[in-house]
């Protein structure tokens, strides 16, 4: 093994130690939230608290998208949420300094529709939206500032014909990252301390309602062995998943506040089987199977809080995990 082997070898090593996740050849994010994109806090619909606006729009009874779903709203909230344990207050307001007593001592779902609406919100005001709209990394990288953690780091990577490149949120690029493909990014993103956010697309024919458009899912888990990808779905709860059947269903699975917080080890089928959905990925980073069969992996984001001495900075770069699968 030459020096380079080695570096990546240990990087990677000490990254998946740190997010406790590496196991053999599957990686596992714990306490992941699926958070549904249909949740409402409108009172005429849930009855429930509404958190006090931060901006105009949390009381209008039709500011939550209507004609879909803002799925990327709902998995970059996913993501935010998975960070809480190691940076408190980017997911709660309660446990920010200065937090006010209308933070205090709200359900897990109250919390979860105050960073959904928080994160729609500003990117309604970046898209002159006055009721919301669906958040892409700019806004999270603005929410992230907004909870005190300006030095976050949204990198979105993508094929550019056979070449995977990297964005940064600073504005530069990489023409060459070292990976063959997407599907390896997405494993590499898990098997690290970054949180993982994919955006599918899919062609019009196929049969499934979101066709013809995008998705957006949250990374929970990956099997290299085996090609297979874990997500945290915002489309379904353990209720069930899907627009087909209109605003009315959609609105009945909905998440309650008696419900358990929808997260947790995704080790442990109980949990998996609840919340988490699994896909299978070729090499050109198509769905071969389940409810997205045919569906393409479109990019793959990366999402971090740097925190000064951590291990938080190491690149995220082809480790030792990847390059056995190469190998295979």
């Amino acid at each position: 093994m030459n020096a380079h082997a080695r570096h990546f070898l240990t990087t990677t090593l000490m990254v998946a130690v740190t997010a406790g996740a590496a196991v053999g050849q599957t990686a596992w994010k714990l306490d992941v939230p699926d958070f549904y994109q249909h949740q409402k806090t409108d009172p005429a619909r849930d009855n429930t608290w509404i958190p006090k606006p931060l901006a105009p729009a949390y009381d209008s009874k039709d500011w939550w998208e209507q004609g879909g779903g803002w799925c990327a709203t709902a998995a970059w909230t996913n993501a935010i949420a998975s960070m809480e344990d190691r940076f408190a207050g980017i997911f709660d307001p309660s446990l920010r300094k200065g937090a006010g007593a209308e933070h205090k001592g709200k359900n897990w779902l109250e919390r979860a529709n105050y960073a959904l609406e928080d994160l729609a919100i500003i990117a309604g005001k970046r898209f002159g939206e006055n009721n919301g709209a669906c958040a892409w990394a700019p806004d999270v990288l603005t929410y992230s500032a907004n909870a005190g953690y300006g030095d976050a780091v949204v990198d979105r990577f993508y094929l550019d014909g056979k070449r995977v490149r990297r964005d940064h949120n600073d504005g530069k690029r990489d023409n060459g990252t070292g990976f063959a493909n997407l599907f390896e990014v997405f494993a590499a993103g898990i098997d690290s301390n970054r949180a993982v956010v994919v955006h599918i697309k899919a062609d019009e024919k196929l049969p499934f309602w979101w066709a013809g458009s995008f998705h957006v899912m949250t990374g929970v888990a990956v099997d290299t062995d085996n090609s297979v990808i874990y997500v945290a779905d915002p489309d379904s709860t353990f209720r069930g998943g899907g627009w087909d059947d209109g605003e009315d269903k959609a609105f009945e699975r909905r998440y309650l506040a008696t419900d358990d917080y929808p997260a947790g080890d995704p080790r442990d089928p109980k949990v998996r089987d609840r919340y988490y959905s699994a896909f299978t990925i070729d090499a050109n980073g198509v769905f071969t199977d389940g409810a997205y069969k045919g569906a393409v992996i479109e990019s793959v984001f990366t999402y971090i809080v740097p925190a000064p001495g951590s291990l938080a900075l190491v690149g995220l770069g082809g480790g030792a995990m990847l390059g056995r699968r190469r190998s295979r």
